[in-house]
């Protein structure tokens, strides 16, 4: 279970940092890993539904079918080609987003939105004292204590002292 974890850990470094590397290593660094359309999907970013299929997947998620919630996002149908994922997602907590929203699931992925939903689905939690955070742009962000774990374990780097939250990663940059 310690080397499943630690090799997930692994891939998901990767995943995170893929996006602050030069283009001319993104190839060498997608052979190493068994799947590169687990990080990029069909598009030029990986969209929303296609990260929380991955989380989904990655971390072999299942729910009954008399768990799964009825669909309460305002741009969601029930046709979209990662509509179980989602739900999946929904009924395990890891989508924090208010009923009648919207979820925005063809959009590409931003980094606070992949560091919130990976971090609930490592289970890392707030500490109870008060954090100090090193980005200047803490309070942009969704969760900061997702923002810096993110930071503090280099899934990502920050821009400029920045976090940069609604930065979206792209396939060829």
């Amino acid at each position: 279970s310690k080397l499943l974890k630690g090799s997930l850990s692994v891939i998901l470094s990767l995943i995170f940092i893929i996006s602050a590397i030069p283009a001319g290593a993104i190839d060498a660094i997608a052979e190493a890993i068994p799947s590169p359309e687990y990080i990029y999907g069909d598009s030029d970013g990986i969209t929303r539904a296609e990260w929380l299929h991955n989380l989904i997947t990655l971390f072999d998620m299942e729910v009954s079918e008399t768990a799964i919630p009825g669909n309460y996002f305002c741009d969601l149908s029930e046709e979209h080609e990662y509509y179980g994922d989602i739900m999946i997602a929904v009924s395990q907590g890891i989508i924090s987003i208010e009923a009648g929203d919207a979820l925005l699931p063809d959009e590409a992925v931003t980094r606070d939105f992949a560091v919130y939903t990976l971090n609930y689905c490592l289970g890392y939690e707030p500490l109870e004292e008060e954090v100090e955070y090193t980005f200047s742009d803490y309070t942009e962000c969704s969760s900061p204590f997702a923002a810096k774990t993110a930071l503090d374990r280099n899934w990502v780097e920050a821009i400029d002292g920045k976090f940069v939250p609604d930065e979206k990663k792209k396939k060829n940059e």
